[in-house]
């Protein structure tokens, strides 16, 4: 569905690399992962539970329930790295590009024999009824989502920072929604069994403290 050089092996990386596949194929029913740290995140349970995928981790020293794609990972070998130079190499956005146009152009519609003589795009096309299409909202859908008290200064603790609530929510359990990777992208918090959300904004000690 799709794949990238990362500069490294982080879950950030991985739930990337998991909304790009989505948006080219579809959001799959089953996502099936080996158990290292990257794979076993909080927040990637989350995510695959708001998008309806299960999550299920190969039998640990079990290496033939991965065989597919270390045969995928064997033929990227044989194939696409004889093709890299040095300068490719160096620059990990060159490398990619070359490496979607590997996987694109040419993987994608090579007859494969596992596959009866099919290309695995003709196999993925032949079910294209049951392709559930990337949601709009798909960056939210990706989002972490923990339970926080407000506490009576109205502030939210999250991630070692403090966030402003506003008034009338001192002491009430709520939903916060975020980005764990990218402390940057706006916060969001709303009341447990609703949907309406509203922004936290990071907290001005200064201001807070002069609120009744």
């Amino acid at each position: 569905p799709f794949g990238a050089f990362y500069p490294a092996e982080t879950a950030a990386c991985f739930t990337e690399a998991l909304k790009q596949a989505v948006l080219r194929r579809g959001v799959p029913r089953r996502l099936y992962c080996d158990n290292g740290a990257t794979y076993r995140t909080q927040h990637l349970q989350v995510a695959c539970a708001t998008l309806n995928i299960a999550l299920i981790h190969s039998r640990p020293y079990k290496p033939r329930g991965r065989g597919k794609i270390e045969r995928f990972f064997r033929t990227a070998r044989s194939t696409f790295l004889p093709h890299l130079t040095s300068e490719m190499l160096a620059d990990i956005g060159a490398l990619n590009r070359v490496w979607w146009a590997w996987l694109e152009a040419e993987y994608h519609h090579t007859p494969h024999r596992g596959l009866e003589g099919d290309t695995p795009l003709d196999r993925f096309m032949a079910d294209e009824a049951l392709v559930r299409r990337a949601p709009e909202d798909l960056d939210r859908m990706l989002r972490m989502k923990v339970n926080r008290r407000v506490a009576r200064d109205r502030t939210v603790r999250l991630q070692g920072r403090l966030y402003e609530a506003p008034d009338g929510y001192a002491g009430e359990s709520v939903e916060v929604l975020f980005d764990p990777y990218d402390p940057a992208r706006p916060v969001h918090m709303r009341r447990r069994g609703e949907n309406a959300e509203i922004t936290l904004h990071r907290l001005d000690a200064a201001v807070n403290a002069t609120l009744p």
